[in-house]
């Protein structure tokens, strides 16, 4: 079972979504630590910490600009196209 506090979440986070960030990002660092030898010398909050700021950045530089694009059109004369085909059918 899931349980969410938004309360918490907003407090903690801001607004900013890092789940996904966390989730793809969190296999990757700690395969690099195992690879890397250092499993013996990291301790679960360093891996917690770096996972967290990776996420972070990830939310900041790639996730969040590209969910704005998605809010616009892709082609501004497409979406105009459809419009105007739209009404000529509707009134013709």
């Amino acid at each position: 079972m899931a349980y969410t506090a938004p309360g918490i979440s907003l407090k903690i986070l801001r607004g900013n979504d890092i789940s996904y960030g966390v989730y793809i990002y969190h296999g990757l660092l700690v395969n690099m630590i195992v690879e890397l030898r250092l499993a013996d010398r990291v301790e679960f909050w360093m891996v917690a910490a770096c996972t967290y700021l990776v996420g972070y950045l990830s939310w900041i530089a790639v996730e969040r600009p590209f969910l704005r694009k998605k809010q616009q059109t892709i082609s501004p004369t497409l979406v105009a196209d459809k419009h105007v085909n739209r009404l000529a059918s509707a009134t013709g």
